[in-house]
């Protein structure tokens, strides 16, 4: 017995589409408040981590494109290594840590919340992308009727700009050893941010329908390459 595909107006599929939408508008808001909390004074000041955060709200508010949860997701997760000691430079501050000044337990509450966080975006992500269709997914459960594409399937383009993002933040990062110590932090951090998106743009459409899977994971690559090179040359800067 042939399933028949779902229809694209179907009412279950457009009301999917109406919580990502949501749900993006969600995550902007939470991004945009970290963006604004990091070039804060009292967030610290940092403002190339600050540009990262708003860069990425201003794209979930604006693109319904289930990809960006898996961005989202690499955000507050590599939020993380902010507090690894020494190579703060290479991050800027945490802004929550500044603002809060929390012990060591708050501190575990802080992390264990990011891990949360990163954890939810990650999961609405693998859900949410069926928004892009079943024609080309494997591994489905076989009784299920075939979606159609619903959101307009940019992965290859994701691909791409997460290939071109990764070359561009490992190149940043290894010219920033050769600068002064006076612009390598900030060199540093623009490597990074470059780095956080090229790895979530890059799960998010190796993980979705597209043709050009290949590109997808040599900028994930080449994002954590440079995270890595980054880290360590923020070791080198002075405390």
């Amino acid at each position: 017995m042939t399933i028949r595909p779902l229809p694209p107006d179907d009412p279950n599929l457009r009301q999917a589409a109406l919580r990502l939408r949501r749900t993006l508008w969600i995550w902007a808001a939470l991004a945009a408040g970290m963006g604004i909390l990091s070039a804060a004074p009292a967030g610290g000041g940092t403002l190339v981590p600050a540009v990262g955060w708003l860069a990425a709200a201003a794209l979930m508010a604006l693109l319904p494109q289930p990809a960006l949860l898996a961005l989202n997701a690499a955000l507050w997760a590599l939020s993380l290594l902010a507090w690894i000691p020494g190579v703060g430079a290479a991050l800027g501050n945490d802004p929550l840590t500044m603002l809060l000044q929390p012990g060591a337990f708050e501190s575990l509450g802080l992390a264990v919340v990011r891990v949360l966080l990163a954890a939810t975006a990650w999961n609405q992500f693998l859900f949410y992308r069926m928004l892009y269709g079943t024609g080309r997914a494997a591994g489905l459960d076989a009784d299920l009727p075939p979606i159609p594409e619903v959101i307009r399937n940019l992965s290859d383009r994701l691909s791409l700009a997460a290939r071109a993002l990764g070359a561009t933040a490992l190149a940043v990062a290894l010219i920033s050893w050769a600068v002064t110590l006076s612009l390598r932090p900030a060199g540093l951090q623009a490597g990074v941010v470059l780095a956080s998106f090229a790895l979530g743009l890059g799960l998010g459409a190796a993980f979705s329908p597209t043709q050009r899977r290949g590109a997808a994971l040599l900028g994930v690559g080449l994002g954590g390459i440079a995270i890595v090179v980054a880290l360590a040359a923020g070791t080198t800067l002075p405390s």
